[in-house]
């Protein structure tokens, strides 16, 4: 087996290189085959990972993202946007060593924080398993893609944007600067409207506050964010503003994980969705920036192959789990 790894250094407030240097060390006096790239902009991971996938000439070959939620997002992008007449559509696994903040995917799927026990699930696994992503197609842009955690609009989208300003003006955004940015987005935040459709069924949310499409859905149980990975439905998580201590209550339930269980929320599972949006409004997928758009987005999901074990035990994995 051959491994590619398409390293962002900068990730985990810039500590993923360090992870790197220790995995590279794992790498080079076990004799693995590999090569590495390092991504040197927004967008080159998927350059990078499309490049390697077209190129392959046998079914050898993983592509292994190192770093966060935003580098998994890039290369799944630039793995899946192959297209569909070649023969070689998807046919390149990827794998992951999470090297980022959060790690949301990799909480999810299953995946160790340490690069050398991450790697060692990527080289015990011996048959590729299908994991759904989300896929959308925006038709006011004609923007199609791909996403492993969520695509959000309204008040996770702007937090997003306001962080990352806060990035780009200084080297690191401490706990402090967060909250501040994160109080200032809050109080900014206007509702907007939202037109729902789901198969038959129309509804508007004149107030909307948050509406998140989720790949897995944070329930406060790790087991249950892995089933959502083998479900071909997304989950739709819709908030709307009330007063601001409801706001708060709701966004903190968010926060720790319990939001499907509130009044305040509205939370729809199906395999597919559409929704309008008849303002201005930030957009995340992955935790990526897509701006400040108007939203006509239509989203489902779509089969995407992991060369990896994962420490979850689920029925549907189609591997047989061995220790790390």
């Amino acid at each position: 087996m051959h491994y590619s790894f398409i390293i962002n250094s900068t990730a985990g407030n810039n500590r993923s290189q360090k992870k790197w240097e220790e995995l590279k060390h794992y790498l080079d006096s076990h004799n693995i085959d590999y090569h590495d790239v390092f991504t040197r902009y927004s967008g080159h991971a998927t350059e990078l990972a499309r490049d390697i996938a077209n190129t392959s000439t046998d079914n050898e070959e993983v592509i292994v993202a190192v770093g966060g939620d935003g580098t998994i997002d890039e290369v799944v992008n630039g793995v899946m946007s192959i297209d569909h007449h070649n023969a070689k559509t998807n046919s390149t696994p990827i794998a992951v060593i999470p090297t980022g903040l959060t790690n949301g995917f990799a909480v999810a799927y299953g995946i160790r924080k340490n690069p050398i026990q991450a790697f060692q699930q990527i080289e015990s696994a011996n048959k590729t398993t299908m994991i759904s992503v989300g896929q959308y197609h925006e038709s006011i842009k004609d923007e199609s893609g791909f996403f492993v955690n969520s695509l959000g609009i309204g008040f996770d989208a702007a937090l997003i944007s306001k962080r990352n300003s806060k990035k780009r003006s200084s080297s690191k955004m401490g706990l402090l600067t967060f909250l501040i940015s994160a109080g200032g987005v809050l109080y900014n935040q206007q509702p907007f409207s939202l037109m729902l459709q789901e198969k038959h069924h129309h509804q508007l949310f004149p107030n909307t506050y948050i509406a998140t499409c989720l790949n897995h859905h944070v329930r406060g149980n790790k087991q249950a964010m892995h089933d959502n990975l083998f479900s071909s439905n997304i989950q739709l998580l819709v908030v709307e503003h009330h007063n601001w201590l409801i706001t708060l209550w709701t966004l903190w339930l968010l926060a720790t994980g319990r939001i499907a269980k509130s009044r305040w929320a509205n939370y729809y599972e199906a395999d597919k969705f559409q929704y309008t949006t008849t303002s201005l409004e930030f957009v995340q997928k992955d935790g990526i920036e897509l701006g400040n758009r108007f939203v006509d987005v239509s989203i489902s999901s779509a089969q995407c192959q992991i060369w990896q074990n994962s420490s979850f035990n689920h029925p549907k994995c189609q591997f047989k789990l061995e220790k790390c």
